[in-house]
């Protein structure tokens, strides 16, 4: 996923960096790192596609879930969120 395909992922699905961010568990630095050409994680880049593809609203509490499995866990804890399992 280029930069360009990640700001029109977020505009797509009404979210600023801040919100993606917020969303996501990163950091507002790290989003606009990506918005910026730094390297997006893979679970991110397709996550991000099957929302914006399928046409999934994200604010949907269906969703809540989901993106909880996106969320990066501290440093030292066990972790079966998809960030971690990619890795």
């Amino acid at each position: 996923m280029t930069k360009y395909e990640f700001r029109r992922a977020l505009v797509r699905l009404g979210w600023s960096q801040g919100a993606a961010a917020a969303e996501l568990g990163y950091s507002i630095r790290t989003c606009h790192g990506w918005a910026n050409g730094v390297e997006i994680p893979l679970v991110v880049q397709k996550f991000l596609r099957v929302l914006v593809n399928c046409g999934i609203d994200p604010r949907d509490p269906c969703m809540d879930e989901t993106i909880k499995l996106l969320k990066p866990q501290p440093a030292g804890a066990e972790s079966t969120t998809l960030a971690a399992i990619a890795d």
